[in-house]
């Protein structure tokens, strides 16, 4: 195309935008005109209540929702914790029994010790007076021989 030809029809584009812009401004004041603006008016200001009223509903639900599983966490967390507390309280009172029974048995043991060693120990008395009493009489029967002997 030539530059004319581009030329020409810009110009034909700009005339038809300008009628367009006039005929839409004179029918726009015109009374017909001036009674769809104010219903055009009517629904956008009635489109943006319903939107506003929509954007609060959502955030007083938003909000109900965030309080309500705020609670419910600190339900739980609450649950949880008393939880805790009480296994850990059980494992407390196990530990401690475990801890006694142990203390019981290494006293049963030592006393068991105890007994064992001190019967060890008599007999063991009883049998080196035995021996040295022996030994005694032997001595004697040797000494006695000894001096039938001289």
């Amino acid at each position: 195309m030539s530059n004319n030809n581009k030329n020409s029809n810009s110009t034909i584009a700009l005339l038809l935008g300008a009628a367009a812009g006039a005929f839409a401004g004179y029918w726009l004041n015109t009374t017909e005109g001036k009674l769809w603006r104010k219903r055009t008016s009517e629904q956008a200001r009635e489109l943006g209540n319903d939107i506003n009223q929509k954007a609060n509903d959502f955030a007083e639900t938003a909000k109900s929702k965030a309080d309500e599983y705020s609670q419910e966490f600190q339900s739980k967390t609450e649950d949880l914790r008393k939880a805790v507390k009480q296994e850990t309280e059980h494992l407390k009172n196990r530990a401690q029994e475990a801890s006694n029974k142990g203390k019981d048995l290494v006293n049963e043991a030592t006393s068991s010790l105890k007994k064992d060693s001190n019967e060890v120990a008599n007999k063991t008395s009883d049998t080196i007076k035995e021996g040295i009493e022996k030994a005694k009489k032997r001595l004697e029967n040797l000494d006695t021989q000894l001096d039938n002997s001289l």
